[in-house]
């Protein structure tokens, strides 16, 4: 296999890696140990991925502890709800759905309208009503880091 070939698959599957670990933390905050053991990963690659995700903000340390009084502590892990925002727009028939959530999946804020015919001023209106739900006092103060319309 050729060295640039190799670079895209490490590089791939350090992103699906990425994306399993943030998944999980959406469900349930756990030790490095736990999401290794989880995600049948190696306690080095975990904590390289935990690292870099530190880093970036993404997760963060929210606690830890002794388990058995002896040796280390055991860090728990839990995704940054302050990390930014993500607006969803999903226009199906006739309606408008729109939704500012936070890395954890929690919906922030929402608001459905009727639409009675897709055009400029149908858009407008759409891009108001996310414009007013991204400055909500609840909103306000985190950055936007996804758009998915």
């Amino acid at each position: 296999m050729h060295n640039k070939e190799i670079g895209k698959t490490q590089s791939y599957s350090r992103v699906c890696n990425n994306m399993l670990v943030i998944k999980h933390l959406q469900q349930k905050d756990c030790s490095a140990t736990e999401l290794a053991e989880i995600l049948s990963l190696s306690n080095a690659t975990l904590s390289s991925i935990l690292k870099q995700l530190l880093s970036i903000g993404i997760v963060k340390i929210s606690g830890s502890q002794n388990v058995k009084e002896l040796g280390r502590k055991r860090v728990v892990y839990t995704l940054n709800e302050s990390f930014g925002l993500f607006l969803n727009v999903n226009m199906t028939n006739n309606t408008a759905n729109i939704s500012v959530a936070n890395l954890k999946e929690e919906i922030l804020a929402k608001e459905i309208i009727e639409i009675k015919k897709y055009n400029a001023e149908a858009i407008y209106k759409i891009i108001l009503l996310a414009t007013q739900l991204l400055l909500k006092d609840d909103t306000r103060a985190f950055p936007l880091r996804c758009v998915v319309i």
